[in-house]
Order: C-alpha cells, then sequence, then structure tokens
C-alpha cells in the first residue's frame, strides 16, 4: 500500500464536500489545513475538522492565499488530508 492524498476547498459554512467526506471515512493519519485568518476564527471550524479527522494530527495556519491542485485561490479552506499505510 502507498501513502494516498486528497485534496479540496472546504466551505466551513456547507461542510466538507462529498469527496473528502469519502476519503476521511476510511481513515487519515495527518491534516494540513491553511485558510484566511477570517475562517480560522469561524467558532464551527475546528469541531468540524475534528469530527471529520477524528484520531489525526489537524495542523494548519492562516494564509494570504492558499495552494490547491488547481492553482491559487483567495479568502478559502484549503485541507490537504493524508492516509499512510499502517507499520505491521
Amino acid at each position: 500500500a502507498r501513502m494516498k492524498i486528497h485534496q479540496s476547498i472546504l466551505d466551513p459554512g456547507a461542510g466538507p464536500d462529498a469527496p473528502l467526506r469519502a476519503f476521511a471515512r476510511d481513515g487519515v493519519s495527518l491534516a494540513l489545513v491553511f485558510g484566511a485568518l477570517h475562517h480560522f476564527e469561524n467558532p464551527a471550524l475546528a469541531p468540524m475538522l475534528r469530527g471529520l479527522f477524528a484520531g489525526a494530527p489537524v495542523l494548519g495556519c492562516s494564509t494570504a492565499g492558499e495552494i490547491g491542485p488547481d492553482g491559487v485561490h483567495d479568502v478559502t479552506v484549503q485541507v490537504t488530508a493524508v492516509r499512510w499505510p499502517r507499520a505491521a
């Protein structure tokens, strides 16, 4: 098995999109969250991320532009979820 990565733009008002929810269902080893500062001030964001990535470290910071697979965005929340195989 190999490491798998899913990147998605998260809408804190609407919640995670279906592809991100599906990826998270199979377990996430690490989640990286980058976004505009006002999103991190939203009290609903942290509980949503903890619920989505239960048991995984969630690291992130505010940015002045978020880089994703389809380019650079402003005033968004970019999530990179990583899953790697467990050691036997």
